[in-house]
Parts: structure tokens; C-alpha cells; sequence
């Protein structure tokens, strides 16, 4: 019998089924791992973008810092640079509103008095952004993004306040003058003891009648309370709002005490040595019992009693009564003092060794170091 032959046709056909059926069993997965794929891909310029973004917004915040503290340093700086940051590039323009022919503060008027310490920073930050010649932005494979700081700062000046050594709003406050080693002088004196720069202020300064003020004092007390005029120096002055002056101050405060009654033993309200001020407010009554020393503004809601001792350059601002009950305890006040005091009581006391002396340069000084620049908003985008 003769064979036919195949020719390997049989062979083929399995062949060829196998492949057809590796095909189909490799196409989800070529199809999956293309999704795959296409996922990472735009997974990663998702991130990219974001991390561009990112970058961007950075370099806007830092060119923006770098600005407010250049006007820290010069509240007149004014101009526009460029800042590297991180590789990045933070476009910065500095803009006065006392010479920008605007009325920024919405007073009717332009370049007033009032916009003379305020400045606008506009700080962009940019990555990966490139201009052509004639100011096009030009696209490249790499993530470009932008992103702009606004901030309005002002810088504020503190002036401490000071028309006499010891304001008393109460010209019929019931004073106790004790002994004849208490001074209180308007004369001005630096802390060294050298003369000041200023003029004489009164002594004691009320806003009415000084005639209950002087009759307390007795005979050989009067050149005790010193400054403009003759012995004693008392006079009628401007009345001062204490409660705005606590107010306006007690938003500066680094230490708070919360009262009611707060006693004090040996502490320090602010570098005495270096004339370093801080503002200590306290919301009740406060007592000074130990050795008290300090540079700044003591704001005090309620009555404040020292009966320690005390070596403090600066104003001290009191709601109700102040008593100086000294003993022995040396007790001084460079600056300048103000109390409300009331109409009942016993609402002023100082003797002892207690001191209040007006002096010009600490108060300049303590307005000096507190006056900065101010943060009145910020915005970006």
C-alpha cells in the first residue's frame, strides 16, 4: 500500500492554533500593561506638574519674606529685583503708597500723610518659565508654573506718651505722701543720672483742680515733687484716656497675667540692663513683692501695689489705684507713670525710697524697639 504524505501540513495547523491561542491569552495582558503604562506616565506628570506648582508657589512666598524684611530694615526701600530661590525665581516689586499717585487708602486723598509708612509687595514665582524676545511665554517640554504673593505691610511707630512723671486722672484722689525720701521729678534724666535732652514736664499732672493734690502734701514734702514751675510741681494737664492706653497697648503683650490678684515675687518684665522692652499686662489686680526689674510697658487693669524692690525703665499704666509701699526697698522708675485712681479710698500712696523720674530717652527708646513693621494682609494665588 503506498502512503500519502503529509508534508508536515498536520504539524502546521497545530502549530498555527497554539500561536492563535498565545495571542489570545497575551492581548489583555498587552492591553493592561499599555493602560498600565499610560497610567505611570500620566500619574508622574500629574506629579510633576504638582511638584512644579509647589516649587512656585515656594519661591512666591519666599521672594514676598525677602521683601518685608528689607522693609524692616528701610521702610522707605522701594524698587523691583530678582531673587534666586532653590534654583527658581521669584520676581519681586516693592511699592510705596506714599509715592504711587494712588489713593490706596480710600480717604479721598493721594499720597497722604496717612499712606506714608504702608507698601505693597507683589512677589511671582516662577519655574520653568521662559519669554521670547518680544515677551512671549515660551512652551517647553518641562512643567512651567507661576504663582503670585500680594502682601500690604505698614510700619507702625510707637510713641510711649508722656506729658508729666505721675498723671493722675482723679484730681480729688485721696494721696498718701509718706516721709521725705520719695521723689517725683519731671526733670528730665537719662538713667546714668546724666540731664536729658527734654524739657521739664510737671511733676504730677491732673486734668482739673490741683488745689486737693497740693494741700495733701505738708510743708517739708513739697520739694519732694519736682519738675516745670515752682515746688510742688503739680499742674493742670490734658487728660489721658488710661483705658484706650491699655487697650492699645495689651495687643503687644508677651506676658499676660489673667487676675484677678496676681503677686509677683523676684522677676524680670523685659532686659533692664540692655533696655530691652516688653509689654506685661496684667487683667487684675497686680502686686510686686519681690525684686521686680524690667525695660517696656507694665499695663495693669485693676491696682497695682509694689512692695518690693523695683528698678523698671519705661511707662507703667495703671486702671485703678498705685501704691508704693517701700519699707527699706529701693524703688525707681525711669519713664513715666499714669493711674486712673477713684474718688473713694485711699487711692494714691508713695513714700519710702520710691522714685518716679521722667525720662525722655527711655520712653523714645521703648517706642523705638517696639515700632516695626506690620502685617496688615496676605494673598496668593
Amino acid at each position: 500500500m503506498k502512503r500519502r504524505s503529509t508534508n508536515g501540513q498536520g504539524s502546521n495547523r497545530e502549530c498555527g492554533s497554539a500561536m492563535l491561542l498565545a495571542l489570545g491569552a497575551a492581548l489583555p495582558l498587552m492591553v493592561a500593561g499599555g493602560t498600565m503604562l499610560f497610567a505611570v506616565v500620566r500619574e508622574r506628570t500629574v506629579a510633576e506638574q504638582v511638584a512644579a506648582e509647589v516649587a512656585a508657589e515656594d519661591s512666591a512666598a519666599s521672594g514676598a519674606h525677602d521683601a518685608i524684611a528689607l522693609l524692616t530694615g528701610d521702610p522707605s526701600f522701594s524698587g523691583s529685583y530678582v531673587l534666586s530661590v532653590d534654583g527658581h525665581v521669584a520676581d519681586i516689586t516693592v511699592t510705596s503708597w506714599a509715592h504711587d499717585g494712588s489713593d490706596n487708602d480710600g480717604n479721598g486723598l493721594i499720597d497722604d500723610a496717612a499712606e506714608a509708612d504702608w507698601s505693597t509687595v507683589t512677589s511671582e514665582g516662577q519655574v520653568n518659565v521662559r519669554f521670547d524676545a518680544q515677551g512671549n511665554l515660551i512652551e517647553g517640554a518641562t512643567r512651567t508654573a507661576r504663582s503670585t504673593v500680594e502682601a500690604i505691610a505698614w510700619f507702625e511707630r510707637i510713641t510711649i506718651p508722656a506729658a508729666q512723671a505721675f498723671y493722675c486722672h482723679d484730681p480729688e484722689a485721696d494721696w498718701d505722701f509718706i516721709g521725705t525720701a520719695f521723689r517725683i521729678s519731671g526733670h528730665d534724666l537719662n538713667p546714668d543720672g546724666s540731664a536729658g535732652g527734654a524739657a521739664s514736664l510737671p511733676g504730677i499732672g491732673t486734668p482739673g483742680s490741683t488745689a486737693s493734690i497740693t494741700k495733701q502734701l505738708a510743708s517739708n514734702q513739697k520739694g519732694r515733687v519736682n519738675g516745670q514751675g515752682k515746688f510742688p510741681s503739680v499742674r493742670k494737664v490734658s487728660g489721658i484716656d488710661v483705658d484706650t492706653l491699655i487697650t492699645d497697648f495689651s495687643p503687644f503683650a508677651a506676658v499676660t497675667y489673667d487676675g484677678p490678684f496676681d503677686v509677683l515675687g523676684n522677676v524680670n518684665l523685659g532686659d533692664r540692663t540692655a533696655l530691652l522692652p516688653q509689654v506685661t499686662y496684667a487683667k487684675g489686680d497686680l502686686k510686686l513683692s519681690g525684686t521686680t526689674t524690667g525695660c517696656g510697658v507694665l499695663l495693669v487693669e485693676g491696682n497695682l501695689e509694689v512692695t518690693g524692690a523695683l528698678d523698671f525703665a519705661g511707662l507703667v499704666v495703671v486702671g485703678g489705684n498705685t501704691s508704693f509701699r517701700t519699707g527699706s526697698n529701693v524703688q525707681i522708675l525711669w519713664g513715666a507713670l499714669a493711674t486712673v485712681a477713684t474718688v473713694s479710698g485711699e487711692d494714691v500712696e508713695i513714700g519710702g525710697n520710691a522714685t518716679i523720674q521722667y525720662s525722655s530717652s527711655v520712653l523714645s527708646t521703648v517706642g523705638s524697639n517696639m515700632s516695626g513693621l506690620r502685617l496688615k494682609s496676605w494673598t496668593q494665588r
